[in-house]
């Protein structure tokens, strides 16, 4: 009967700041085919003996499994084998896509041990010392904010959120205008967003982008552009004049 045991070493457990670079060596008894490791960070490897970096404070749980070319398997684990110290915290940002102007709201819930504190927006601002702030996004692109903290020793550690995109709104051009009663309004094509008009028997399709409105008096004519990031809505009012009355004059 083929018994495997498990097991491995690791140079480093502990550092007082991050990265900390990790060479795991597997010690298993015997000949394996297949190896997982899970480093307690969401990292994970598949080599016999892998270096893994931890790039963020925290205790970290380490387990190794195993599998030898005849089928036997086992799994060791370490519990709280690896230390790093250092500021940490929980940071957020919503939105992070929309339309331009976008405005985002960015949170921070640190450590004890945080010092000092950057919000870096990705756009060339950079915000101090800020635990709940609002920055607007005025210009399209892709933005890469990271909140930067570091503790009472110097430690420096970047913590990177979610990209922000931005994009452009629909682009709605209505334009007022004056017609005699029983003139038909002919909409130029809008574009390729969703619309929606306001519910009106004038309107000769109320989700088309190139509808006909025939008014039947002075009103106005609501339609709500929807691309994939945003609602936008534009009005147009129509004046109604009405038709002249012609006398005879004999």
């Amino acid at each position: 009967i083929e018994n495997v045991t498990a097991d491995f070493t690791v140079d480093k457990t502990f550092s007082p700041c991050p990265p900390l670079v990790c060479i795991f060596s597997s010690t298993a008894n015997k000949p394996i085919a297949k190896y997982f490791w899970d480093f307690g960070d969401g990292g994970t490897d598949t080599s016999a003996n892998p270096t893994h970096i931890y790039f963020y404070p925290g205790i970290y749980t380490v387990s190794m499994a195993v599998k030898t070319t005849g089928g036997c398997v086992d799994t060791v684990v370490y519990p709280h084998l690896i230390e790093v110290q250092g500021p940490s915290g929980v940071f957020n940002a919503t939105p992070t896509i929309g339309c331009i102007p976008l405005s985002t709201i960015f949170t921070a819930t640190i450590s004890s041990n945080t010092q000092n504190m950057w919000c870096d927006m990705g756009d060339g601002t950079i915000i101090p010392d800020s635990l709940s702030l609002i920055h607007n996004y005025s210009n399209v692109g892709v933005y890469h904010p990271q909140f930067i903290v570091v503790d009472h020793v110097g430690c420096t550690v970047s913590y990177h959120l979610p990209p922000i995109q931005t994009h452009l709104p629909p682009i709605l051009h209505l334009k007022d205008t004056s017609v005699c009663a029983g003139s038909v309004i002919h909409i130029a094509n809008l574009g390729t967003d969703q619309y929606k008009w306001n519910t009106s028997p004038d309107i000769s399709c109320d989700t088309c982008a190139a509808p006909l409105i025939t008014p039947s008096a002075t009103g106005a004519y609501i339609v709500t552009a929807t691309s994939p990031y945003c609602s936008v809505s534009d009005t147009m009012n129509v004046f109604v004049d009405p038709m002249p009355v012609l006398h005879d004059s004999s």
